[in-house]
């Protein structure tokens, strides 16, 4: 049996580096920073084969189905194209179970060229996670390409989408842990990032 997490993020981004990944790293990090354990997961982690020919059986996916059934949340990032998720991320969510995602809160995350395809998320990606039983998904966060600005090999927020990003870890941190984080210290993450929201 694998490795329980408390949270599984999925990045739908064909690439290493790109904007929604950037975007799921900052939000994972944050959670693990929290106590509560996050397993990652990329395309690029499971057979292209697998997802393509829809492989419900094969080792790479039921390791998938063990980590998704054993977590309490999941969070989906994405690339928006064409108005829509990335086809990797929708070939990935064809894989999992009926109702995999029963009794999961579920964030998602998006970037995209512009602002023009805010609602791409409540389009797409909605009906999807209605027919994996979702009965509870949490506000996401959208960012358009200019609000990301490229540092070395990743993506840093604009101001205003750290604020949504900490606002909406702290509203899965509460929906996963009901008792208010105990503030340690004025340094802590929880301080500098929760209390400034």
């Amino acid at each position: 049996m694998s490795q329980a997490y408390d949270v599984v993020a999925i990045s739908g981004s064909p690439s290493k580096k790109s904007r929604s990944t950037s975007l799921l790293n900052y939000y994972s990090a944050a959670l693990e920073q929290l106590g509560l354990h996050v397993k990652h997961i990329r395309l690029g982690d499971l057979p292209a084969e697998d997802l393509i020919f829809g492989r419900y059986d094969a080792p790479a996916i039921t390791e998938l189905h063990q980590h998704i059934a054993g977590a309490k949340a999941i969070i989906l990032a994405s690339p928006v194209y064409k108005a829509t998720i990335s086809g990797g991320l929708k070939a990935l969510l064809d894989v999992l179970p009926e109702n995999a995602f029963a009794q999961k809160t579920v964030v998602a995350l998006a970037s995209a060229g512009s602002s023009l395809h805010l609602l791409a998320l409540d389009y797409s990606l909605g009906p999807i996670l209605a027919a994996l039983g979702t009965p509870k998904v949490l506000k996401g966060v959208y960012a358009a390409q200019s609000q990301l600005t490229a540092v070395n090999n990743s993506f840093e927020p604009a101001a205003d989408v750290r604020i949504r990003l900490d606002q909406s870890i702290k509203e899965l941190h509460h929906a996963l842990s009901p008792v208010e984080p105990a503030l340690p210290n004025q340094d802590s993450w929880i301080n500098r990032h929760f209390i400034a929201v």
